[in-house]
């Protein structure tokens, strides 16, 4: 049998235990019902909420801005309304032009979340990785 998420909350309330979950529908809709579980127990101190889509991390940090958002992998540059769309690879920008100029074009979108990222989903190197750890930019 697989938990609830409130049975990991009543479970490991209270405790060093920081639940990472991951938002993976597209309808924003849902996260009035997941704050009101993380409320009811005034969990916010052991919430890490991670989505792939764009649809969730501007409601989350407007909405609910004491939690913790994480950008994963989005929609390719494919998507007109994909704000990845005008990122390109970082990587490629960082050997092109410095990890300065990759980190630029990084925080130019996970700015407006105030959200840290993973870099395997949109090639962020090690140079343009360690630029941005060195300015607090989590990974």
């Amino acid at each position: 049998m697989i938990p609830t998420l409130r049975e990991y909350i009543e479970a490991f309330k209270g405790t060093r235990l920081v639940h990472d979950t991951e938002i993976k529908s597209y309808d924003p809709s849902i996260i009035p019902a997941y704050k009101a579980l993380v409320d009811a127990y005034d969990a916010w101190d052991q919430f890490f909420t991670i989505t792939f889509n764009t649809a969730i991390l501007p409601v989350m940090y407007s909405d609910y801005p004491e939690m913790s958002i994480g950008a994963l992998c989005f929609a390719g540059p494919e998507e007109e309304d994909s704000p990845w769309a005008s990122v390109g690879a970082i990587d490629e920008i960082s050997q092109d032009e410095g990890p300065e100029a990759g980190l630029a074009q990084l925080y130019s979108v996970l700015e407006r979340w105030n959200a840290t990222y993973n870099p395997f989903c949109i090639a962020y190197g090690e140079a343009a990785v360690r630029a941005g750890r060195h300015r607090g930019l989590t990974v």
